[in-house]
């Protein structure tokens, strides 16, 4: 993982607020943060910080995929593997590691305190990243509040393939029921979607919006959940930070209206 801190972190003694953010399937943790050179974002996060538009916050760019990485593009069934793998290994290694070592709001790092700061932790994601944030949802919202996929939908079909990925009516049918088997409930968490009218995920991405609210005990607009749509947005990382500008200050806000 890369580790992003806020300007003033270490002449201050607060507590932060955390975004666990994934890269795309080309991508790794240095597409967001890098220290050898300050990337976009970095730049962008330090500049709303500094006008006042955005607390100061700790990012971690983490990755799904192993340390050596992977030198040919994977398959959609070896995509799907690693994203739904991810959840896992993100609450029960990165976690830790990560919130043992900065001053996050979790007391302590063993599960029970985790849980208990899962107002002050988001997760977000672009492309496969994305996929892999629907998965955080749907096996992890213990450890989290706020959830911003971007420019993918949920595969999950329930029962363990990808056929969610097509028909978004069954996908939609597998965020509601897991919500609820996490015993959570529509106050419980907030759902940012975005994606662009010339993205490649436009479809599926929508498709899926429309059919989760048509769930509308559960995913409520304008209540907890909101579906961003960028005229010509492409599948870039430039419309990742458009998005980005636009939606990270309203998180850690739980009254807040979108």
């Amino acid at each position: 993982v890369m580790v992003y801190l806020p300007y003033d972190y270490d002449a201050s003694t607060g507590s932060y607020n955390v975004l666990y953010l994934m890269h795309a399937a080309s991508g790794s943790p240095k597409t967001y943060l890098n220290p050898e050179e300050a990337t976009s974002f970095q730049n962008l996060l330090d500049n709303m910080i500094a006008a006042g538009t955005l607390e100061p916050l700790i990012v971690v760019a983490a990755t799904y995929y192993p340390p050596e990485g992977f030198t040919a593009y994977l398959p959609l069934a070896e995509q799907v593997k690693v994203a739904a793998e991810f959840p896992r290994e993100l609450v029960t290694d990165i976690l830790p590691a990560v919130e043992s070592v900065y001053r996050t709001y979790a007391n302590t790092t063993d599960a029970v305190g985790l849980q208990a700061a899962r107002e002050h932790r988001a997760v977000a994601g672009f492309s496969l990243g994305g996929t892999a944030t629907w998965y955080v949802f749907l096996q992890q919202m213990a450890y989290f509040r706020w959830f911003l996929p971007i420019s993918e939908a949920s595969w999950d079909d329930g029962e363990g393939g990808i056929d969610g990925i097509w028909n978004s009516d069954l996908s939609a049918q597998v965020l509601y029921d897991a919500v609820q088997e996490q015993s959570f409930s529509k106050e419980d968490f907030r759902l940012y979607v975005a994606t662009g009218t010339e993205d490649e995920a436009f479809e599926i991405a929508t498709n899926q919006m429309i059919s989760l609210l048509a769930y509308s005990d559960m995913f409520i607009p304008g209540e907890n959940t909101s579906c961003s749509m960028m005229i010509d947005g492409t599948h870039t990382l430039s419309a990742v930070y458009t998005y980005m500008y636009h939606i990270l200050p309203a998180l850690f806000a739980p009254m807040s209206p979108f």
